[in-house]
């Protein structure tokens, strides 16, 4: 398809009755990271604006055995923010989903059903509620490493009772840094039982 730069520095590529652009706004450099906005130009204006992820072609990319997969993983679209998102996986093939507020001083937990590998992706499964029957599946496909960061195409779908999968996220490149093992909070120690009370001693006449 015909693309040329603007004179604004758009990348545009024409499609029938509109023109998609694209234009590079940072880059950094420690992550391999690029942050681009994509627009669609009609009649010269843009008619939405989006801000996307991108990096450049890597070599490699793999989250290796499934002892080297169960860390924790840190989302890159929300690093440097109030919020961010972590995915924990751990060895037996659970997992959580952690979102912190910092402003607040909180973190809710969510739980992983499984996580299994399928070729060189991880598939991660959960479900909305413990009683839902809808299952949340997510896909990491490697696309590259850089030291503890793992660049990923990312996609999720919701399957329902009858196996039928509705999109949940397009597939969107992200990046996860690992920010060591992970290990499963310990359930809290069942409460001690209480003592019984002894059995009042008879009492002996003055």
């Amino acid at each position: 398809m015909p693309a040329a730069v603007d004179s604004q520095g758009w990348l545009m590529l024409s499609f029938p009755g509109f023109s998609r652009g694209y234009t590079r706004l940072k880059t950094d450099t420690s992550t391999g990271a690029e942050t681009w906005l994509m627009a669609d130009f009609v009649a010269g204006k843009p008619a939405w604006v989006q801000e996307i992820l991108v990096t450049r072609s890597l070599v490699g990319g793999t989250f290796g055995t499934l002892t080297q997969a169960a860390r924790q993983w840190d989302s890159g679209l929300f690093t440097d923010t109030n919020n961010p998102f972590l995915i924990y996986l751990y060895r037996d093939g659970t997992g959580e989903r952690i979102s912190k507020d910092l402003a607040a001083g909180t973190e809710t937990r969510a739980p992983i059903e499984s996580w299994v590998f399928d070729g060189a992706n991880i598939v991660q499964t959960r479900r909305l509620s413990p009683t839902s029957s809808t299952q949340m599946i997510r896909t990491w496909e490697p696309i590259g490493n850089k030291g503890k960061i793992r660049w990923v195409l990312e996609r999720e779908v919701r399957r329902v009772f009858d196996g039928t999968e509705f999109p949940a996220i397009a597939p969107r490149v992200n990046f996860y840094i690992d920010t060591g093992r992970a290990t499963p909070v310990p359930p809290p120690l069942s409460a001690a039982p209480q003592r019984k009370p002894a059995a009042d001693k008879a009492r002996l006449p003055h």
